[in-house]
């Protein structure tokens, strides 16, 4: 990816994470036992690398994109249920769906934006009360 971006010469790559991603990387992190950082799913930005449809659900997605005569791929990949991501996406979301009786992914997307954003908070709370505390001359 890098490599078509620098012979383009484009400063950013922009890439098709949507809501649905971002609530399934969260569950599965979950799952994992994930910590603040692992809970806090895709990023926005990450380098070069920007995720402009985070926010937007892959159906209202794919329903943009057919309402400008645009052709939806989907990957015959994602239906096969051995891949953990995919029983997320095809069994786990749809039961949590049915048991809250409304969408989910809105609320556990939100929930890993949170997850972020305490996470870098921490970091920065720590990388400042470290170099409050530390003498550098003692690490040399």
């Amino acid at each position: 990816m890098d490599q078509a971006a620098d012979t383009l010469g484009a400063e950013r790559i922009a890439v098709g994470h949507t809501q649905d991603d971002q609530a399934e990387t969260f569950l599965l992190k979950l799952i994992r036992g994930a910590g603040l950082t692992g809970l806090a799913g895709i990023h926005p930005r990450r380098g070069r690398i920007i995720r402009p449809l985070l926010d937007v659900s892959r159906a209202d997605l794919r329903s943009y994109l057919t309402g400008r005569g645009e052709r939806w791929i989907e990957d015959e990949s994602n239906d096969d249920l051995m891949n953990p991501r995919n029983r997320i996406r095809h069994v786990v979301l749809p039961e949590l769906d049915c048991a809250a009786s409304g969408p989910t992914r809105p609320a556990i997307a939100r929930a890993a934006g949170l997850t972020r954003e305490d996470a870098e908070w921490l970091d920065e709370l720590a990388t400042r009360r470290y170099e409050a505390l530390a003498d550098e001359s003692l690490m040399a």
